[in-house]
């Protein structure tokens, strides 16, 4: 586990040649492709989740683990406690009973010293026989899935992930196992199996630790845009960067970077809807383009910049992801791959409306307050 640890701790990027990186959009195409993998599994199926919700799509999941574990799988399930408050105590006991290992990250409990409610596992992440893992923004319930179905159609992007690079997905999900269950350091034979090269994509994992670890994705983001000099497309659903973020950007656009940023129109925190907005203003002035989801919810963590380096995963531009949570995201360099993502990110905007500084200026005085309190209020949080 040590050896783990250090790798989370690392400052530098490792970049991974030889990998394959399929963009899933939604919950239809998302959870279909992660069900199927699971349904695959002959050895192992190691699930991280924020949120696991007890309804149609989360007893689906539950159902699919148990029946794999019921067939000699080992399965591990790692849920935040917050995350999932809602969930029925059933479906968690439905699983245990069938073989599942089960970890509830940081339990609530205010009355341990030294608890914290902010300090969450908002990780996203899903590793088959230690050779295939999906990573990205969605979590597990009914939101996501079509309305069509029922669902409310929320807008996610996740990734699924072949090769070398998905050793070190699984490194980053048996970190947390090991560390939180004390497991022993020594893991199983089939945890990582021979992964030779079955692409052309170098990949780098990223991950943040909270306030003890060092915040890999943060400094990942700093950096592209740092080096960015055509153009930066974020699509963020929380979209409140701290300063060091928000001065990169602006030095960006004096370089003459488009800059582009998609966040919602209406999330499912209002709180961090205004907080946003209280920004919108010097993002305007600073010639950065801002565009509002117009469906449903938008629920993404991505960005592409100059068409060749990319990212996907569950990290949102807020205190909380920058500061407390566990979160991870994948880094992907490629022409190919960035035409994709700009392509995904070309169509939101089709969807979207875009934010012109000549009416925004126009907006109430009551507006302008709610929004710079919501700000300073997340700032201390």
């Amino acid at each position: 586990m040590r050896r783990i640890e250090r790798w989370l701790k690392r400052k530098e990027p490792v970049w991974i040649a030889g990998n394959t990186v399929e963009i899933l959009r939604n919950g239809a195409q998302i959870f279909s492709e992660m069900l199927q993998a699971i349904e695959k599994a002959t050895e192992t199926i190691h699930l991280e989740m924020y949120i696991f919700r007890s309804d149609q799509t989360g007893w689906r999941f539950a159902d699919a683990l148990a029946k794999k574990a019921t067939e000699g799988v080992v399965v591990k399930l790692i849920y935040d406690s917050l995350g999932s408050l809602t969930s029925s105590e059933e479906m968690f006991l439905t699983m245990e009973k069938a073989g599942v290992e089960i970890f509830e990250y940081h339990p609530i409990a205010p009355w341990n010293p030294g608890w914290r409610l902010r300090k969450r596992d908002h990780r996203k992440i899903l590793v088959v026989d230690g050779r295939c893992g999906f990573v990205g923004g969605i979590n597990i319930g009914d939101e996501y899935t079509a309305s069509d179905d029922g669902g409310e159609g929320w807008r996610d992007t996740h990734i699924k992930l072949g090769g070398p690079a998905v050793r070190e997905l699984q490194q980053i999900f048996l970190a947390t196992w090991a560390k939180n269950k004390k497991a022993k350091s020594t893991p199983h034979p089939s945890y990582y199996p021979d992964l030779p090269p079955v692409g052309d994509l170098p990949v780098s994992l990223v991950a943040s630790q909270g306030m003890k670890g060092k915040n890999q994705i943060k400094q990942a983001y700093l950096d592209a845009i740092r080096g960015a000099q055509e153009r930066i497309c974020i699509t963020n659903s929380y979209f409140v960067p701290p300063p060091s973020v928000l001065r990169e950007i602006k030095l960006a656009a004096r370089r003459g970077v488009q800059i582009f940023i998609l966040v919602p129109q209406k999330s499912d925190v209002p709180l961090i809807d205004y907080a946003c907005r209280a920004l919108y203003t010097k993002l305007l002035r600073w010639g950065v383009r801002i565009f509002e989801w117009e469906r449903s919810i938008l629920h993404a963590k991505t960005a592409v910049i100059d068409g060749h380096w990319s990212t996907v995963g569950s990290y949102n531009m807020d205190q909380l992801s920058f500061a407390y949570n566990l979160e991870v995201n994948v880094v992907v360099k490629g022409k190919g791959f960035g035409k994709e993502m700009e392509a995904m990110f070309r169509e939101d905007l089709k969807q979207s409306r875009e934010v012109l500084a000549q009416e925004w200026t126009q907006r109430n005085l009551f507006q302008k307050i709610l929004e710079n309190t919501s700000y300073y209020i997340l700032a201390w949080f």
